[in-house]
């Protein structure tokens, strides 16, 4: 059985390059030093881990610098590393500034890397390993928060100091391969999930949490309200609305263990399981499996493992937690919304099939009589089939859950007793299972499943797979001995990490008078490892003439040996940075795009959100009625920036008219790139580029990405980035960059920016009055600010009840509507995508509490301060280098 031998194999370490293919390394999840530890004892080649700041998993239990240095040391002796995850957004320069000593502090304790979502702490810790103020081994990771999506992303990385990135959920296989073949041109390693809890929204631009309660996700702090219940409205269609309340939001897991193959066969470095706030037994669970998985992916015995093993595997990672059971998520293209299990957004357990004849019974003789029982009987499921070709059948001390069709649990608890019974005329053999616990509703229904949520024998074998024991996992070693009369037999001892040591006997040897060591007689002592982590993969022995040494010499040296290499191993993780400087990394930033001149007097932005060119919005009147009710009063040449949808460029004689009343109201028009850099509309965008160039007069960047067309980036034979240099065109870095600290600024400004708008999260004032000279600061004032950004059609369920919104999308047609009332509209792009906005369009008072009335900050008019509207509140209040901006609605 597939369960038992997986846990009563050891996990041996092979030498480096011995498999007959690569796979990548497998990195799991480090919640505290428990699970730290369980994972790597079953398989593990890295964890990351967070500190008890800055961790993008504030609830877990985190690190001390204490318990990281342990678990560092632990990690090496087995030949696993250590990853330190900073990856949430720093709030200001203080914040900043001491995320990166803790990133110092890391690197001291024996960390082998750093996870880093926030621009400008990636180029702080950059610009530390460069100064040698860290070591130069110390690898910076850029997280999936950050987006990055396309090859003029990884290059931006790059010149940031990154060596790893880790790419969102979203990609298919195929686009994880084209990014893998980029990267390796590039000198970069690609990091992709493998199992574990997926978002519904693109990591790192999600606000639902902190707009719906004030807990931020880009600080660690999700409340996942994704996970609720929600309903569906079309108010062109009442009748097609959903009524009831769905879990819209709520993806399931990942599970790509049957396309371990074909990850490896991408190029990229890691794989990842997610699960820093599940359990040690979960991490030693999913390490152990996905480790079987990849060790058969290395030795050519994929396709065997898939046809024996896979059925059984993924039923107890199920069993273990696995959120809707589990699917292959983006990897084998978008599925749009076939991934999302409506009913049930919680954890089930392992499907054991139809369950049938529910009912309350007495407790069993000598049971308490306080405690409830009920029974059901269960037909065996063939989608269960093990190896041996019998379906899994619960035993007493297992977990059962039975759920409706609803998806409500109507009955839980600890299985009893189960005895066989015959089920139908079809003679299949299935089981009656007394169950120890509550059923809230006993009338047998016709759509009423059974789950498996704990296995009592899988659960004794997770245990003893978490202990620690030196005999889990096994590090090759190398052991070259050689003696001679009359001198101190020496020991080489070498890993696979390349740290190799040399030791000698404490005493002379002598000339053998009966018995001379021979290669068999040292072998058999050199090769009692088994109170270590070691085992010897090679031993040779050299000696000079007939050489006698005693066993407690040689056993005395062999243990010498291992002590000196266990030393060396932990001492190279320690390296103290060294005092000498390179020269600082913002040489590496410029990308000789200087930041454009903006007019004197530009105060104000307006940006159009409809993407549909041929939209009623973009009529000549309506258009120049919208934009005079955003920027009353403004005449001023420059004093408007006017953010249009680049879908407008496509219909060139409207876009024209659009440009010609922004000019004519002194404004500039500034094409917004799109929000999602994927797929079929993106390439369309890619097409159109040049000509937007030539007739805009700047770019709204949205992602890391679009960093990238400023420098060395070519559309069929054309130099775009010459081509924005050469048209002067204005950059605006959008609110979806992430902009919390001025280190951010600083990046974005060498990188060509001159407006950059501020994060609605960000809680402190001063950031504005750091900002560079000639770089504006810009701050959305009110209208619908994009919540979540998807590649999830939330409407067109992959295609299935696609509502067709057309070549541009669906503005203002459908939205979503939580148990609590607030309403999120939603934007149906093309190529199955989606954008939420937020229900209150009036997010000013937001930024009156975190931003403007911060101590030491500017001031708005006393009459804001004593809550009067803000309409009240005067452009003469705000300092010269902000800019307020309004959002009109689709």
């Amino acid at each position: 059985m597939f369960a038992e031998e997986l846990f009563a194999k050891k996990i041996i370490k092979a030498p480096r390059g011995s498999g007959t293919v690569k796979v990548p390394e497998l990195l799991s999840p480090a919640g505290d030093p428990d699970c730290g530890r369980a994972a790597i004892l079953n398989g593990a080649d890295a964890v990351y881990a967070g500190l008890k700041e800055g961790s993008a998993r504030a609830s877990a239990g985190n690190f001390t610098p204490e318990e990281l240095r342990d678990l560092c040391d632990f990690a090496h002796l087995r030949e696993s590393k250590v990853y330190v995850a900073l990856n949430i957004l720093c709030f200001g320069e203080d914040e900043l500034e001491r995320f990166a000593e803790n990133a110092k502090k890391a690197a001291l304790a024996g960390a082998d890397g750093v996870i880093i979502q926030d621009t400008g702490l990636l180029s702080r810790i950059s610009e530390m390993r460069l100064s040698g103020q860290i070591r130069r081994d110390f690898a910076i990771h850029v997280s999936t928060q950050a987006g990055i999506v396309t090859e003029g992303g990884l290059r931006l990385a790059k010149r940031l100091g990154a060596d790893r990135v880790i790419l969102p959920r979203e990609l298919t296989l195929e686009e994880i391969a084209a990014l893998a073949a980029s990267a390796a041109r590039i000198g970069l390693e690609l990091e992709v999930f493998a199992h574990g809890a997926l978002c519904m929204c693109y990591s790192g631009s999600c606000l639902l949490s902190s707009f719906h309660g004030g807990r931020s996700g880009n600080r660690g702090q999700c409340a996942q309200p994704c996970r609720l219940r929600c309903t569906l409205s079309d108010n062109r269609a009442p009748g097609a609305s959903v009524p009831h309340p769905l879990n819209h939001l709520s993806p399931d897991d990942l599970c790509a263990l049957g396309l371990l193959d074909r990850l490896s066969e991408t190029g990229v470095a890691s794989i990842k399981i997610e699960g820093r706030l599940k359990t040690a037994e979960y991490a030693a669970l999913t390490a152990r499996v996905y480790r079987a998985g990849l060790d058969a992916a290395a030795e050519g015995r994929f396709e065997a493992f898939k046809e024996q093993e896979l059925p059984e595997a993924v039923r107890i990672l199920q069993t273990v937690f696995t959120r809707a059971g589990g699917g292959a998520g983006f990897l084998l293209g978008n599925t749009g919304m076939r991934h999302v299990t409506l009913d049930n957004a919680g954890r089930r357990g392992a499907p054991l099939g139809p369950a049938a004849e529910l009912r309350r019974v007495p407790p069993p003789a000598r049971t308490a009589a306080a405690l409830p029982f009920f029974s059901f009987k269960l037909r065996s499921d063939p989608r269960l089939k093990k190896p041996s070709g019998s379906a899994y059948v619960p035993v007493p001390g297992d977990g059962v859950i039975l759920i409706d069709g609803d998806g409500t649990v109507i009955g839980s608890g600890v299985v009893n007793r189960a005895a066989p019974v015959d089920r139908g005329t079809d003679g299949q053999a299935g089981v009656e299972l007394l169950v120890c616990g509550e059923l809230t509703r006993p009338a047998a229904g016709d759509n009423i499943e059974a789950y498996l949520t704990s296995d009592l024998r899988l659960s004794k074998a997770i245990a003893a797979a978490c202990a620690v024991d030196d005999q889990n996992v096994k590090v090759p070693l190398s052991l070259a001995f050689s003696a001679a009369q009359g001198q101190c037999a020496a020991l080489t001892v070498s890993g696979p990490s390349g740290v190799s040591v040399t030791v000698e006997s404490e005493e002379p040897c002598a000339p053998a008078a009966r018995q001379p060591l021979t290669e068999d007689s040292v072998a058999k002592q050199l090769s009692r490892l088994n109170d270590t982590c070691f085992y010897a993969h090679s031993i040779s022995a050299v000696t000079e003439g007939s050489v006698f040494m005693p066993v407690a010499a040689l056993n005395a040296l062999r243990r010498k040996g291992v002590d000196a290499y266990t030393a060396a191993v932990l001492a190279r993780h320690i390296v103290e940075s060294d005092s000498g400087a390179d020269a600082l990394h913002t040489r590496f930033l410029n990308t000789g795009l200087s930041p454009c001149q903006i007019p004197g007097g530009l105060n104000r932005a307006v940006s159009f959100l409809d993407p549909d060119p041929l939209s009623a919005a973009y009529d000549a009147a309506a258009f120049s009625s919208a934009l005079h009710a955003s920027i009353p009063g403004s005449t001023l040449p420059g004093s408007v920036l006017c953010y249009l949808p680049w879908q407008l460029w496509l219909a060139p004689d409207r876009c024209a008219t659009i440009r010609s009343i922004v000019a004519e109201n002194g404004g500039l028009a500034v094409a917004t790139l799109p929000v999602l850099p994927l797929g079929g509309q993106y390439i369309r965008f890619l097409e159109l580029l040049p000509a937007l160039i030539d007739n805009c007069d700047g770019l709204q960047l949205t992602t890391f990405n679009d960093f990238g067309l400023l420098e060395g980036c070519f559309m069929n034979g054309i130099d775009i980035s010459a081509r924005i240099r050469q048209k002067k065109l204005l950059i605006c870095a959008d609110l979806s960059l992430n902009i919390t600290n001025l280190e951010t600024v600083r990046v974005l400004t060498a990188l060509g920016a001159s407006v950059l708008t501020l994060s609605p999260e960000y809680p402190a004032g001063s950031l504005a009055q750091g900002f560079p000279a000639g770089v504006k600061a810009e701050i959305v004032k009110n209208g619908p600010v994009p919540l979540m950004r998807m590649r999830h059609c939330v409407v067109g369920y992959g295609g299935n009840n696609c509502r067709r919104c057309g070549p541009y999308g669906s503005a203002g047609r459908f939205a979503l509507k939580d148990e609590r009332g607030a309403t999120y509209p939603l934007l149906t792009l093309p190529d199955d995508r989606a954008v939420a906005g937020n229900s209150s369009t009036d997010i000013f008072p937001r930024f009156c509490q975190n931003v403007l009335l911060s101590p030491g900050d500017f001031r708005p008019k006393a009459a804001l301060l004593a809550g009067a509207p803000q309409s009240e509140f005067a452009d003469s209040a705000l300092p010269d280098n902000v800019i307020i901006r309004t959002q009109i609605a689709p």
